[in-house]
């Protein structure tokens, strides 16, 4: 598993999403974003484990990017790029998603990122 981290949103996160999926098309492998908050929430303190455990055991080839959406009042904000972008539509954090052909293919929510079988079946 190779990992890598996208800082709060500053400039254009999505500008930044967009190279990765172009770059990263070819490759024969999944590609799964993490959103995270910026100060761990206990739901994001309690699915990163699970996540890392789960993708560390699995026999396929993934791409973990993690995205930080920024502080609770930068996140909360209805108008935040995650929240307000058609092809995110982020409700809650943590939130993993598996990315395909420049679009979200399948997600797992704040209230189930923490559930192994469900981690294992968005890698299918």
């Amino acid at each position: 598993m190779q990992t890598s981290t996208i800082s709060p949103p500053r400039s254009n996160p999505l500008k930044r999403a967009r190279i990765e999926s172009r770059c990263c098309c070819f490759w024969p492998t999944k590609i799964l974003l993490l959103a995270l908050a910026g100060v761990q929430s206990a739901d994001c303190v309690r699915a990163e484990p699970v996540i890392y455990k789960t993708l560390e055991k699995s026999e396929k080839d993934v791409i973990l990017l993690r995205a930080f959406a920024g502080n609770r009042p930068t996140w909360r904000n209805p108008s935040h790029p995650w929240r307000a972008d058609e092809r995110f539509k982020l409700k809650g954090l943590p939130t993993l998603a598996r990315w395909k052909d420049g679009a979200i293919a399948g997600r797992l929510e704040d209230h189930e990122a923490h559930i192994d079988s469900r981690i294992e079946k968005l890698l299918d």
